[in-house]
């Protein structure tokens, strides 16, 4: 199949990726968290709507039923291939504009991560992406994706390669260094999950 991409660097929709299966959490939907007064997947899905020109909420095709009360849901159908394939479903929702990706479980991503994620956005590379302080690795689940990015993701596709940091490796990115140490912080066990949450009671109460 011919994949014809139009070249309009202005154009990013937004990405909550919310389709994992928390198994870490003993089961606890992440989406459902409530960090920020409400649960994630309405707060963070708020300020992407912000930011972009449209924001989705990818999931499995299993939790359609679970997730109706929510406005624009992708459902992966690229199947059980994590973020990976919500991004391929994305990029053939859509494949002439980018994607700025986020992850459910980071809580500590706000309005000022995202303003700098665009401005520093560089349109002639695959991805720019948040550099992690610990490995210096890209975080390819906070990031915008160009659609140059979606016959890359076909090819690591066709070669057996499913993984986003496959994708990446000698890929031509730009990386940015996050604004604070919690900003890349994830939750994904109970214990990340109490700890965040005193760390942002004790943000917001300065």
């Amino acid at each position: 199949m011919e994949i014809t991409l139009k070249a309009d660097t202005g154009n990013i929709n937004g990405l909550l990726l919310a389709g994992g299966r928390s198994k870490r959490m003993g089961g606890k939907d992440k989406a459902r968290i409530n960090y920020h007064g409400k649960e994630q997947r309405f707060h963070m899905k708020e300020i992407l709507t912000k930011y972009t020109m449209k924001a989705f909420m990818s999931c499995r095709p299993q939790q359609l039923k679970e997730f109706s009360d929510q406005a624009d849901l992708l459902p992966d159908s690229f199947i059980d291939l994590g973020p990976f394939g919500a991004l391929l479903s994305a990029f053939r929702q859509n494949p002439n504009c980018a994607w700025m990706t986020v992850a459910i479980d980071l809580p500590f991503v706000d309005d000022k991560t995202i303003m700098h994620l665009i401005q520093q956005r560089d349109p002639s590379k695959i991805a720019t992406l948040y550099k992690s302080k610990d490995t210096g690795s890209p975080q390819p689940l906070l990031g915008i994706w160009e659609p140059r990015a979606y016959l890359r993701l076909l090819q690591s596709l066709a070669f057996g390669k499913n993984s986003l940091r496959d994708v990446l490796e000698d890929a031509n990115i730009k990386l940015i260094e996050p604004l604070s140490d919690h900003t890349l912080s994830e939750v994904d066990t109970m214990d990340e999950l109490d700890i965040a949450i005193k760390q942002l009671s004790q943000q917001n109460s300065i």
